[in-house]
């Protein structure tokens, strides 16, 4: 990472670990201070968001497949697809409104 980025994490519990904390503290990482129960404000949740309503539109028949060790295959292979077919611009304007989403929780008192 640059030396300028501010590191953005949510409040899940594998987040907020001891020893990733530490890691980052020790390396100089700035952490954007999040509120809790906000992880909508994560630009990731929206390009999971985007990533699954995505496979359901290209492969509407994995709905309907049994549960079974080659329909998860053939599901990590089709996120795996989808997934790298997401444009960086796309990642880049999620990133870019991240400013706008935590001024508008500011605005709202959090």
């Amino acid at each position: 990472m640059e030396p300028d980025i501010i590191f953005i994490q949510d409040n899940a519990p594998i987040h907020t670990l001891r020893l990733l904390r530490a890691f980052l503290r020790e390396e100089g990482y700035q952490v954007l201070k999040w509120p809790p129960y906000s992880p909508d404000l994560n630009p990731i949740e929206n390009l999971w968001y985007l990533l699954k309503e995505r496979i359901v539109d290209l492969y509407p028949e994995l709905a309907d497949l049994p549960k079974s060790d080659q329909s998860l295959d053939r599901l990590y292979d089709v996120t795996v697809e989808v997934w790298l077919d997401i444009r960086i611009d796309l990642v880049n304007t999620l990133i870019d409104s991240i400013p706008a989403r935590v001024q508008a929780v500011r605005e709202a008192k959090g």
